[in-house]
């Protein structure tokens, strides 16, 4: 069965393939950890993140590793308390983490499970104008991307793959 690229699964898979084929360890649900005087919960876990390592990462332990973007797939129509969510949990979670790295959120405009779903294009582009609203009113912590297309995919392999490329020099010169 294949997947339209704007439902969740093509865009959880393109976000997955795009990381192998850039040399990342790629894992979903990877738990970051975080602090929060608001925030009870002390984990996060994006859909996927990317990792560059030193060295090959095996099942059983990954080795010194750097988070180089994270990414939350979200339908079009989530509420905007996910988007204040992200928002907020994401400085917490560079800091804990002693640096910063891109939180990508492509929206998704067909469910499989939801026959009617994403057929009203005027609802989709309000929905996307409103996750970016909510995204500028709150900094800009993520990046809101159409999961309809995917320009935002290259932007998160040149910027991952720029990121790594420091930490890896860095910690090179640190040895």
């Amino acid at each position: 069965m294949t997947f339209p690229l704007r439902s969740f699964e093509q865009i959880f898979t393109d976000i997955c393939g795009a990381g192998y084929e850039t040399g990342f360890t790629v894992i979903p649900e990877f738990p970051l950890t975080f602090a929060h005087p608001k925030i009870a919960a002390s984990t996060k876990k994006p859909d996927v993140a990317w990792l560059a390592t030193l060295g090959a990462a095996r099942e059983e332990d990954i080795p010194p590793h750097r988070v180089v973007a994270v990414f939350e797939v979200e339908g079009f129509d989530a509420p905007e308390s996910s988007a204040v969510y992200h928002s907020t949990v994401y400085p917490a979670v560079w800091q804990m983490y002693m640096g910063h790295f891109p939180c990508f959120v492509p929206l998704y405009s067909m469910a499989r499970h939801r026959p009617e779903y994403g057929a009203d294009v005027g609802a989709i582009n309000r929905g996307l104008s409103n996750w970016q609203g909510v995204a500028a009113r709150h900094g800009n912590v993520f990046q809101v991307c159409d999961g309809r297309v995917r320009d935002w995919l290259h932007s998160a392999v040149r910027d991952a793959t720029a990121l790594a490329k420091e930490w890896r020099d860095t910690t090179r010169i640190e040895k």
